[in-house]
């Protein structure tokens, strides 16, 4: 072995080690996360007090009781205590519990430190400690609980003598905290509620744990190929000086298939056929969330040639969520980009079509984009990797726009690629414009980002250029980097005339008519405003009614809450980007930079990858549908970098050694992942395409149909059959009640009317004076 290999195995190995390192004392700090609660007891009011807000019970009888703090599922008395070693695990445990009594200043004891409580352990509900009650009626019970994350904490109040008392119980997960009666020895029903959001810097120590995870997973990955490679070449024997190990890194086919553009065609028939599968027999090519009925309803008004469709007579009787009626038009409040080829789709009478032909075609674009960036192995291998990705292959059969707008990202991404060759081509920086105003007429926020990347990347070109001294030959100016950005302009003033014909101005976003909550940004006017809620239970679980306390600060929309919503996010990416284990699912995107085989392209990947995850800290809600859907605009970067990072692996550790890693984890999840997430799209989001079907093979002619709501899904599983002119052959209706469905039929005088039978799946005909079961209704 050269005295430069050597060299070469040190410095890696010292990066490594040193990495490891630095990775571990982050993690471990990252676990002293912990949130304050407390408790104050005022004769019989109990007010628990949780950052900023407050909530206040009626809470008799404590006198001569105990207090404790709770665990839910913990069957360790350990995880209670402050020595115990499970304080160091990611596992929820509690510290620092204290009492104190106002009218004694001098009466502050630690209860976990010095006093020894009563073990409450219940497996169905969870372990509680207890201790006595003080003699006095106004105290404060005070404790920190570590990484509450997974699990539910909360103090526990209890009624002398018996099991039965209050629980303040904080669900850091749904960001709730609620009042519980305690009654049994478990909470029994919930009382009252506060929303809650860990402190920025609680909240940044999560987000951390979450994020590192990933890249201690592409520690172990390497190791494992390391013990893979040695364990290879020691079980395989030689064969005239080369194993068979070494045989197949260098043979010819292994070549072929890593460099030939013949693999590209399967992989893209694979796509379509995937893609084509899941809207078919999972998804039933119908709209199974608000936001794909809403563009849909857009698609089928452009298809007309329109705008918007004239508002109906009885808006209520047909109100969706997400669509608008103003000033007499009644239309959707996204963008018009993705709705206008969907139209495409609707004219050719197909439009669930639309979603797996830009699939294939995404797929196209990230073996051009691997290429430029890299190699054709690259490109090959991130078109492959989409393949293998249930995240990419589920939105991709859906009615969603995300499959739209990772199209126009893609296409952003390859043409500025192959625009900043040198000699510079003003042709692919014309296109690049071009494809960020479609980005933009189909979903902003993504553009914003994707914009700012390329901004910030053609800026850091030209620092780079200057650093190096390079000449004007060399490097394109920045005017004329930026002139392909003129192309955006048409767009923006295509957006700004899409609103005005809806609105009536040009700065009125629809999307803000009905929802002005809904923007990105920070402060109490942004995202969700009820600030309290009551919760009910039924056998299905719970109900919960969200409410305005005048007495509670707002709710809003802070940092603190866009750094769990990516949280939320990343943890759903590593469970569904592949389908691996969420240890291992995007190890491969840090193996580049671990062993120092990252390029620029690498840095370039990366930048655009944070720009998206970035951009969605200001938005107020994670948006959790068919996976982290806010994220697949970051696919090229992720695919890319996995990509990259398989590369990086089979550089150091063998090909042969790389795919067998690659199909363990693609197997595992093709056995564990696959199965139970295809089953789960079926009836997705509560809707169905059969009831419709049932409707339709039960009506011959004409027909209004009145549909009973009590979710948004009733109702919306039967919107997307009606037209927006509400022109069709059958027109779906909400049951408002015998008047105003009467005034209604007086509209329709030429559509027979029926009711719609959610439990037996029928219909009743209107046009009798009484159904089956004998409830009177009324006459056409």
């Amino acid at each position: 072995m050269s005295s430069h290999l050597r060299t070469g195995q040190h410095k890696l190995a010292f990066t490594f080690t040193a990495t490891a390192v630095v990775l571990v004392l982050l993690y471990a700090w990252a676990l002293t996360e912990s949130v304050p609660l407390a408790v104050m007891v005022r004769g019989d009011r109990c007010t628990a007090e949780l950052a900023d807000r407050q909530s206040e019970i009626i809470c008799p009888g404590l006198s001569g009781g105990s207090m404790g703090v709770y665990l839910t599922r913990t069957p360790l008395a350990g995880r209670l205590s402050l020595r115990s070693v499970d304080r160091l695990s990611p596992a929820a445990a509690w510290e620092s519990v204290r009492l104190r009594v106002p009218s004694n200043s001098n009466l502050v004891t630690k209860l976990l430190a010095e006093q020894s409580g009563r073990l409450r352990n219940a497996p169905e509900a969870g372990t509680a400690v207890t201790w006595s009650i003080p003699n006095a009626t106004d105290y404060r019970f005070e404790a920190r609980v570590r990484r509450p994350d997974g699990e539910h904490a909360g103090i526990l109040l209890l009624e002398p003598d018996n099991d039965d008392g209050w629980l303040f119980l904080v669900d850091s997960e749904n960001r709730q905290a609620t009042w519980w009666r305690w009654q049994d020895g478990k909470p029994s029903s919930p009382i009252v509620g506060i929303p809650f959001q860990k402190p920025l810097l609680a909240q940044g120590q999560t987000l951390l744990r979450h994020l590192l995870v990933t890249v201690l997973g592409a520690l172990a990955v390497a190791l494992s190929a390391a013990l893979l490679q040695q364990l290879l070449k020691r079980t395989i024997h030689r064969l005239k000086g080369s194993t068979p190990l070494e045989l197949a890194e260098n043979s010819s086919w292994v070549r072929l298939v890593f460099g030939s553009y013949l693999v590209l065609l399967p992989i893209l028939l694979g796509i379509f056929g995937l893609t084509i599968w899941i809207a078919i027999d999972a998804l039933e090519r119908v709209p199974h969330v608000q936001d794909s009925i809403t563009y849909l309803f857009q698609a089928q008004t452009l298809a007309r040639g329109a705008l918007w469709s004239p508002a109906p007579h009885f808006p209520d009787a047909f109100e969706q969520e997400f669509l608008i009626t103003h000033n007499g038009k009644w239309f959707g409040q996204y963008p018009p980009g993705y709705p206008a080829l969907l139209a495409v789709g609707v004219l050719v009478g197909q439009p669930w079509l639309v979603n797996p032909l830009l699939a294939v075609m995404t797929a196209a674009l990230l073996f051009t984009l691997g290429k430029s960036l890299y190699e054709t192995a690259n490109g090959l291998l991130a078109s492959f990797l989409a393949a293998l990705s249930p995240f990419f292959i589920f939105l991709s059969g859906s009615l969603m726009v995300h499959t739209a707008e990772l199209f126009w990202t893609a296409l952003v991404m390859t043409s500025w690629t192959l625009a900043m060759r040198r000699p510079y081509r003003l042709r692919w920086a014309w296109l690049t414009g071009a494809a960020l105003g479609m980005l933009l007429l189909t979903r902003q926020i993504t553009a914003a980002a994707i914009g700012a990347s390329f901004v910030m990347l053609m800026l850091a070109t030209e620092l780079a250029a200057w650093l190096h001294s390079e000449t004007p030959r060399r490097q394109p100016a920045p005017g004329k980097q930026a002139a392909g950005l003129l192309a955006v302009l048409p767009f923006i003033f295509l957006q700004f005339g899409y609103q005005a014909a809806l609105t009536g101005s040009l700065w009125q976003d629809p999307r803000l008519l009905g929802r002005p909550f809904d923007r990105p940004g920070f402060g109490a006017d942004i995202g969700e405003s009820e600030n309290a809620f009551r919760l009910a239970y039924f056998e299905e679980g719970l109900s919960v009614t969200w409410y305005t306390d005048s007495d509670q600060p707002p709710r809003g929309h802070s940092l603190a809450r866009g750094l769990y919503n990516t949280e939320e996010n990343w943890g759903a990416l590593t469970t569904h980007l592949f389908g691996w284990h969420p240890f291992v699912a995007l190890a491969f995107c840090w193996l580049p930079f671990l062993l120092r085989r990252s390029t620029r392209s690498d840095w370039i990947l990366l930048i655009v990858l944070f720009a998206v995850l970035g951009i969605y800290v200001t938005y107020w809600t994670t948006g959790l549908m068919y996976g982290p859907r806010y994220y697949f605009a970051a696919l090229p970067a992720l695919l890319l970098l996995t990509a990259s990072g398989l590369r990086a692996l089979a550089a150091r550790f063998g090909r042969v050694t790389t795919a067998l890693v690659l199909a363990v984890v693609a197997f595992a999840a093709l056995v564990s992942y696959w199965p139970d997430a295809v089953a789960s799209l079926h009836g997705y989001n509560f809707v169905s395409g059969q009831d419709r079907v049932l409707v339709e093979e039960q009506i011959e002619g004409q027909a209004l149909v009145f549909v009973p709501v009590q979710n948004w899904w009733d109702y919306g599983r039967f919107f997307s059959g009606n037209t927006p002119w509400l022109d069709g052959r059958i027109v779906y209706a909400r049951d408002l009640g015998e008047v105003q469905n009467s005034r209604l039929q007086e509209q329709y005088p030429e559509k027979a009317a029926y009711f719609w039978q959610d439990e037996s799946k029928t219909l009743t005909d209107l046009t009798t004076l009484t159904d089956e079961s004998g409830i009177e209704q009324p006459e056409n």
